[in-house]
């Protein structure tokens, strides 16, 4: 009999709601040890969800001050700019996917509704 992986609980057959993580799938086959039941995937994907958005509210001050720092010391349009950009992605790894979505794709990423 197949058991879910986090909680234990005993999964029937396939007919109960039996999930498996995408990135624990092997291409061909399931492995059985991965299988997981329907709650403790809704209460991962939360708390996945959870750690996310408590990641952005902990890069948030850190985000504006680096592009502050960036349009005091660079004119953003020419090519200074870019080494700002490419100086501050090297100094802070974590907010360089977001300033990229700020000065190349003009979006702010911490606009969203949280």
């Amino acid at each position: 009999m197949l058991s879910c992986a986090k909680c234990g609980k005993i999964l029937k057959d396939s007919s109960h709601r039996l999930t498996v993580r995408r990135k624990d799938v092997d291409k061909y086959s399931i492995q059985r040890t991965n299988a997981i039941c329907k709650n403790c995937q809704i209460e991962m994907e939360k708390a996945e969800r959870e750690a996310k958005k408590a990641e952005k509210r902990r890069l948030r001050p850190l985000f504006y001050e680096t592009v502050e720092k960036i349009r005091q010391s660079y004119c953003v349009s020419d090519n200074s700019g870019r080494l700002a950009y490419r100086f501050f992605c090297e100094k802070h790894p974590e907010l360089s996917e977001y300033l990229y979505k700020y000065f190349y794709k003009g979006v702010d990423p911490f606009e969203d509704n949280e």
